[in-house]
């Protein structure tokens, strides 16, 4: 499947993985999340996170592995999950340069 052809929530949710390291979400306070980001200016850290059922869709697509099926603590990347991040940074870094 496309990069493009994702829900958006998937779509955030590999820009974030790809980001993170290790390519791997963690689970804190029941949901997902990368680690926050290095905040180079003043104010509060940006911390996207995303639901189990997120989580679920993706791995049902192939793109991501949990390392507990029932009761996952990390949610890595697969290959093809990594392929579909890369191909959507790529496309949106492409916008980016040309809009």
């Amino acid at each position: 499947m496309q990069a493009h052809q994702h829900t958006a929530l998937v779509r955030d949710a590999l820009l974030e993985a790809i980001d993170a390291p290790a390519h791997t979400l963690r689970r804190s306070a029941g949901t997902f999340s990368a680690p926050p980001r290095v905040n180079r200016t003043s104010g509060p850290k940006r911390t996207v996170s995303f639901s189990k059922r997120i989580l679920l869709k993706m791995c049902d697509a192939g793109l991501i592995k949990l390392d507990d099926p029932n009761v996952p603590s990390s949610a890595t990347l697969t290959d093809s999950g990594i392929r579909a991040a890369s191909e959507l940074k790529a496309s949106r870094s492409a916008k980016a340069v040309h809009p």
